[in-house]
């Protein structure tokens, strides 16, 4: 490995890092009022924190009556930048949550509980520290992606990726997200991709390999707690452990395997089976609205409210509501199979078609089923827009989708590096789509977020693609060089 070459493509990672946390502090740079409004679920974690940083202490006498007017007037008053989140404000300004069980019930609460956390660590209420946490995590996957694409000499393909994650409208969205913490479900994701240029396209070493399973462990554990689907990128990460396996000494191997599943997977079930987390039968119930034509699924609480009155059930986030709709995707799905499957099948070309998208912004809804989704769809710019300075660029949904066919394409035909470029590159992109399609296709695709995630797999093939022709192109012109003779 030259370490030269290593070095320059770990400074051109750290520079899209930049680029990233720039773009992301530009779209912050609005009021208030816009990126974060009143009602928005990062005010109920915002509440949470200050509650339990202040432990005892009573806000009942403080400055303002909500948590969201105190911060906007803290942020004015301080002047502080949008990616100054490390900046404490006046302690006696923010009200917080009476009680901590005054937030809604079966929602994930984990991200305002590492909220407590940080502003434990900074001693103080940090505003505008919510819409960073996520970033905080993505932000060295950038980095980390760079370096692994550089080891495994994969260092163009690995430039291209993290600059286009940093130029990714969507990213630069959805990371610092103040509606939900779906900003750390794509931050799971990112921290994917080099765990899969490790494992399946690297060089693994038993060592190696179970510091990075245990690393990303706790970092999934983490995500896990602010945002459960995360849950459901494992996947990913296995199929790219399971590759690894073949390279890995024969008489450890099941073990080294399993000992890395257990650092991977541990974390993230842990925190699920002790802390909670969000629930699952409203969003599955709801969720089938997304293709569901005749038993009268709706992405929308209001429909599952009417839904569950019929079984005599007042409150929807109650355990009997649960059971009520728990009840009834699954007599739908046992009375008609062939339903269910149609939904799945339509869920799968959706999401690999990215189809909402094609035309000039966003295709509206067209049934009453999709309810809300046209709305989760405008909550950030979509994936196939790009930000360049201060301007947004739109690339057509198959150009985008060129880029695996492409790649699928070079991984047949190509010849030499190029060929080998092509399929480090399918490897890749295919524990990306492994970790990033169970959402949409098992839970709904109406959620918008997790939908278009898996669309940065078509970026990574795209980067994969011109690292094959760029090594191709060097090739031919070797060949050439040494047919001239002296």
């Amino acid at each position: 490995m030259d370490r030269r070459s290593t070095a320059g493509w770990l400074l051109a990672a750290l520079g899209a890092a930049f680029l990233l946390a720039a773009n992301m502090g530009r779209a912050l740079d609005a009021p208030l009022e816009r990126t974060a409004p009143p009602g928005f679920r990062c005010w109920d974690d915002f509440g949470v924190a200050v509650r339990l940083f202040r432990g005892d202490r009573a806000g009942a006498r403080a400055a303002f009556p909500s948590d969201f007017e105190a911060a906007r007037h803290e942020i004015d008053r301080l002047e502080l930048r949008p990616w100054q989140f490390w900046r404490t404000a006046d302690e006696a300004a923010f009200p917080g949550v009476r009680a901590l069980d005054a937030i809604r019930p079966l929602d994930d609460t984990g991200r305002g509980r590492l909220l407590a956390v940080l502003f434990r660590l900074r001693g103080g209420i940090a505003p505008r520290m919510p819409f960073w946490m996520a970033p905080l995590f993505a932000l060295p996957a950038l980095v980390w992606i760079g370096w692994e694409c550089a080891r495994a000499r994969h260092g163009i393909a690995g430039a291209l990726f993290v600059l286009a994650l940093a130029s990714s409208a969507f990213v630069v969205d959805v990371l610092p997200l103040s509606y939900s913490a779906a900003g750390f479900y794509v931050a799971a994701v990112l921290l994917l991709v080099p765990w899969a240029v490790y494992a399946a396209a690297g060089s693994p070493s038993v060592r190696g390999l179970l510091v990075r399973a245990g690393l990303v462990g706790g970092a999934l554990g983490a995500c896990v707690y602010c945002r459960t689907g995360v849950l459901l990128v494992l996947p990913g990460f296995l199929v790219a452990l399971a590759v690894a396996a073949a390279r890995l000494p024969r008489t450890r191997r099941v073990t080294i395997v399993l000992a890395s599943a257990a650092l991977l997977c541990g974390p993230p079930l842990w925190v699920r089976t002790r802390m909670g987390g969000h629930e699952i039968w409203i969003t599955l119930w709801e969720g089938l609205g997304d293709f569901d034509r005749s038993k009268g699924h709706v992405w929308s609480d209001a429909a599952a409210k009417r839904m569950v009155r019929q079984h005599g059930v007042d409150e929807l986030r109650s355990q009997e509501a649960q059971d009520a709709l728990r009840e009834d995707v699954l007599r739908a799905v046992r009375s008609d199979p062939a339903w269910y499957g149609d939904i799945l099948g339509r869920r799968l070309l959706a999401t690999l078609g990215q189809w909402k998208l094609w035309g000039r912004g966003m295709r509206p809804s067209t049934r009453p089923g999709e309810g809300a989704i046209d709305g989760y769809y405008g909550l950030a710019r979509p994936v196939d827009t790009f930000v360049l300075g201060s301007r947004t660029v739109e690339v057509p949904v198959p150009l985008l989708l060129a880029g695996p066919v492409l790649l699928g394409a070079l991984a047949v035909g190509a010849r030499g590096g190029g060929r080998r470029a092509a399929m480090a590159g399918l490897v890749v992109m295919l524990a990306l789509c492994a970790g990033t399609l169970a959402v949409p296709v098992l839970v709904s695709t109406a959620g918008a977020f997790e939908t278009e995630t898996v669309a940065l797999a078509w970026l990574l093939a795209w980067s994969f693609v011109v690292e094959a022709a760029v090594d191709a192109r060097e090739r031919r012109s070797a060949s050439s060089r040494s047919t001239i003779r002296p």
